[in-house]
């Protein structure tokens, strides 16, 4: 996602009368979930209770929601021994795009390299695509920011009975619905939808119960309302040491390349 204060990929958008709208609070399910009728929290020191997080679920509006801390560890999405530094981390500063409900433990990845980069499946699961973006430039100096595809423009979703893993910006997607093997190419990594300049995002989520699961996976853009806390294993360039953090608290992530922590899979 872009990291501007304007949470354009966050699963927002306007209506007729220029009020805001969530997905999350209001789309996604048929009832408004119990998580998004809580009293607003402190974002900056939050104090939500065991099992629940303080998350934005529209610009100056916090609550506490559900989430899951789960024991997955998950590997970069690019081919063993590639380049790329973390742009934005999970659980972001208040107002960035990673401090809003669905993509609250999400990670944008933007890669090194001066080619064209692809993105693989770090698991294995079934593949609901969308690549209706015609934004496919997948080169490094690439800018872009649209709300197609939702803001998450060309965009590959993977669901494994559980977690929804969605994977997005990319400038083509290459893999064909259905299932899809750990290892295999899901895409080439792009600026589509509202990503600024060329990175992948990556978020997990998980559908809350009663929503209906087949509708979220289906719809570009829609994701699960309980956010998914993992854990990212990648390795510093300098050195080559095993890194193993949550996305909220990886080291060294960075807008800017020259100040980040530069990593490799």
């Amino acid at each position: 996602m872009d990291s501007q204060t304007l949470p354009r990929s966050s699963g927002v958008r306007t209506n007729a009368a220029g009020r805001w709208s969530y997905f999350a609070c209001a789309i996604l399910s048929a009832s408004i979930d119990a998580a998004c009728s809580k009293a607003n929290c402190d974002y900056d020191s939050p104090s939500c209770g065991e099992g629940r997080v303080c998350a934005f679920v529209e610009p100056g509006k916090s609550r506490c929601v559900q989430y899951v801390d789960a024991a997955l560890d998950l590997q970069p999405p690019f081919k063993p021994g590639h380049q790329f530094w973390c742009a934005q981390g999970g659980r972001s500063a208040s107002g960035r795009t990673h401090s809003f409900q669905g993509d609250l433990f999400a990670m944008d990845l933007p890669s090194v390299s001066s080619g064209e980069v692809e993105v693989i499946a770090p698991v294995a699961g079934t593949a609901y695509t969308f690549d209706g973006c015609e934004e496919r430039d997948p080169g490094p100096t690439a800018h872009n920011d649209s709300r197609c595809g939702l803001g998450y423009g060309n965009h590959v979703k993977i669901w494994d009975g559980t977690n929804i893993y969605l994977f997005g910006h990319l400038a083509r997607v290459r893999v064909q619905p259905g299932p899809v093997q750990r290892e295999q190419v899901l895409g080439v990594m792009g600026c589509s939808g509202a990503a600024g300049h060329r990175h992948v995002h990556l978020t997990v989520t998980r559908p809350l119960p009663g929503e209906d699961v087949d509708k979220i996976l289906g719809t570009p853009g829609w994701k699960g309302q309980m956010p998914v806390r993992y854990r990212f294993v990648a390795k510093e360039e300098a050195g080559g040491a095993t890194v193993t953090a949550q996305p909220d608290v990886v080291v060294g992530c960075n807008d800017e390349r020259v100040r980040a922590t530069m990593l490799m899979r």
